[in-house]
């Protein structure tokens, strides 16, 4: 049903597009998809024809350990080929296969992976776990994507290998590294946001330091938005040779102030986020082809103020400690590889302090909803890769044990056996088929346990008897390319159960049950045709379903799209023009409203003056659509046509 539905929405686009029906696309501005041998290692030698074992050691840990992976589903974002400056981590992946916008618009809008989101899409930044007691899910808002020199997005069964959280897939971010002086402005009309961005850094150290402030935007019909904020971030790396070690590290810190969330109930209810602080640490320690060490502590202080004019004024205040441990080792030959190692995540001091000022009798209230939370989570890993002739072959498994408890209450133990196993044949020196297999889980946050008081949703209660969420997930694809094109389509399905819900058991009080069981399916095409050495053109088309048991459609399923794109360089200009079609969404979940079809036209344009100046122009919505970017009920419409205009310098 899934095929046939796709096929009706899809053809008749390509047709108009003057593409071959058979083929479809791969839509983002510096999108690769990774598969190339002996990617992530840390030297050369681990890249060389031996028939001996060579020790692999990479400078973050990943399934594929140096030989290509059987799975096609993980594609990588080189943000230094992006035209367009990015305001945030969802503007920049979303239009990746399978990847889209959930919950409401802004800055802590949070995407979904292959309909799965929320708490159950894993996300780190250079190997450091982020975790929130978010509902909505963890938003890396924090993260300036300027101070990014690639994003990772991991989807499919191969995911599970990351652990609890990574049901719908990973997102991996990593910090770039400087050569010398740089800086770069940046104005965009949408709510006069600007922002100013300064960079150094030579082989051993690097420095960045950026700011960006907005006001209050407008949508298409010229009714406020809520999305004004100031954010100022920071960057410092530090890394030593010691004879056969690397010792490295850095620290992150960002700052934001006065951020706006943006809902539909704005301004009959008002969500601001006053004072949001990250401080990150990471150490790594790397023993050239033997081993490697990463501890990493990460700090975080989150306020939350919800008003309701004339009736109330909450503030809820999150904070925790986080830390983590990983050890790793590996073995690479010729044609297979393997990698092991060691996973301990902590999180300490997790408190949500709540403050709620009755307006109508000014008293106040103050409570502990959450007192003294605490996670450790203490995983085992494996992964092995084999090649043959004509066959490549991939498994690996994975043992979490976790403890959570609060203050003055029982400690509850948790545990869980995840696994992948992945085949890939080439049939000839074009084509390739694949098949993978996995299963993920994710428990239950500290939050959905122990939370108790006021959300903007609501009053909520914590369930101490929850389960973990479980799910299997399958996907069957092929690789084609032939010359200057190349086409890949992967096919999924998702068997879930025991997904966590939050539902209301009175008028205004809500809890948590594991009460959903069903399943996710999709399809996801991606198709690149080189025109011309100056002439690329791309396209992605993604359509997704889930139905739980009853046949009930599942909530945050996106919108089914496609998008075609057209990219021209030359040796100082680069210009880009992406279209993309979202088809209406009428079968809705919990929480969800029927969302209308629109077509979106973007273009951006970069002209290089000389080898220190470059310009950077943008234009988003063309076609002035009036559309909302999920079908969240307490979604905004988005802006209408809006522009911007960059530039950055750097110094010979």
């Amino acid at each position: 049903m899934a095929c046939r539905r796709f096929a009706k929405k899809l053809i008749p686009f390509l047709i108009l597009c003057g593409v071959n029906p058979l083929l479809a696309d791969e839509a983002s501005e510096g999108l690769t998809t990774k598969g190339a041998d002996c990617s992530e290692n840390t030297n050369e030698q681990n890249c060389q024809n031996s028939d001996h074992p060579v020790l692999v050691v990479t400078a973050r840990k990943t399934p594929f350990a140096g030989l290509k992976p059987t799975t096609q589903a993980s594609s990588a974002l080189d943000i230094s080929k992006r035209i367009k400056v990015p305001a945030t981590l969802t503007e920049l992946v979303e239009g990746i296969p399978g990847v889209a916008e959930n919950s409401q618009p802004g800055l802590y809008q949070v995407i979904s992976i292959r309909g799965v989101s929320r708490q159950r899409i894993l996300s780190l930044v250079d190997g450091v776990r982020l975790s929130g007691e978010r509902r909505a899910g963890v938003a890396a808002s924090f993260v300036d994507p300027l101070l990014l020199d690639s994003v990772e997005v991991i989807r499919g069964p191969v995911s599970t290998y990351y652990g609890s959280g990574a049901i719908g897939g990973v997102t991996q971010m990593r910090f770039r590294k400087n050569d010398g002086l740089s800086v770069a402005a940046g104005f965009r009309n949408l709510g006069n946001e600007q922002f100013q961005l300064l960079n150094w850094g030579d082989e051993s150290t690097n420095f960045s330091l950026v700011r960006r402030q907005a006001d209050n935007s407008q949508d298409i019909n010229g009714d406020a938005l809520n999305t004004h904020f100031e954010q100022t971030a920071a960057y410092l790396q530090k890394s030593w040779q010691l004879e056969d070690k690397l010792l490295e590290s850095w620290l992150f810190s960002s700052n934001g102030n006065d951020i706006g969330r943006s809902n539909s109930r704005f301004p009959n209810r008002i969500v601001n986020v006053p004072s949001e602080k990250h401080q990150i640490f990471k150490a790594s320690l790397t023993s050239q082809n033997k081993w490697s060490f990463d501890f990493y502590l990460h700090g975080q202080e989150i306020t939350t103020a919800t008003l309701r004019p004339t009736e109330s004024l909450s503030e809820l205040t999150a904070s925790s400690l986080d830390w983590g441990l990983n050890w790793q080792t590996g073995w690479q030959q010729t044609a297979q590889s393997s990698l092991v190692g060691i996973d301990l995540y902590s999180r300490r001091s997790v408190n949500l302090k709540e403050q709620l000022f009755n307006l109508q009798t000014d008293l106040q209230t103050d409570s502990q909803t959450l007192n003294n939370g605490r996670l450790d989570e203490l995983a085992l890993f494996y992964t092995f890769n084999k090649k043959f002739t004509d066959v490549r072959i991939q498994l690996g498994g994975r043992y979490t044990f976790e403890q959570t408890s609060q203050f003055n209450q029982t400690t509850q133990d948790n545990n869980a056996l995840t696994g992948f196993a992945g085949i890939a044949f080439d049939l000839s020196k074009q084509l390739e088929i694949n098949a993978n297999i996995g299963n993920a889980f994710r428990f239950a946050s500290l939050s959905e346990r122990f939370f108790s008081g006021t959300t903007a949703r609501g009053n909520v209660t914590g369930n101490q008897n929850l389960t973990a969420e479980k799910a299997i997930t399958y996907d069957y694809g092929f690789s084609w390319h032939e010359g200057n094109q190349k086409l890949m389509a992967t096919y999924f399905v998702s068997d879930f159960d025991n997904y966590i819900e939050r539902i209301e058991i009175a008028q205004d009080q809500l809890s948590f049950f594991n009460i959903e069981n069903g399943k996710i399916s999709g399809w996801e095409i991606e198709y690149d045709w080189m025109l011309t050495e100056q002439i690329d053109f791309r396209t992605i088309a993604t359509i997704i379903e889930g139905k739980n048991t009853q046949g009930q459609p599942l909530a945050d399923i996106p919108s089914d799209r496609v998008s075609f794109a057209i990219h021209y360089q030359t040796d100082r200009l680069f210009a880009n023009f992406r279209l993309q079609h979202r088809f209406k969404k009428n079968e809705t979940g919990s929480g969800e409203l029927p969302t209308a079809a629109a077509t979106i036209l973007n273009a951006s344009l970069s002209y290089r003056i000389n080898h220190q100046w470059n310009l950077q122009f943008f234009a988003d919505n063309l076609t002035n659509e009036s559309y909302v970017s999920s079908a969240d009920d307490l979604s905004t419409i988005m802006a209408g046509r809006n522009y911007g205009i960059s530039f950055d310098w750097r110094q010979d």
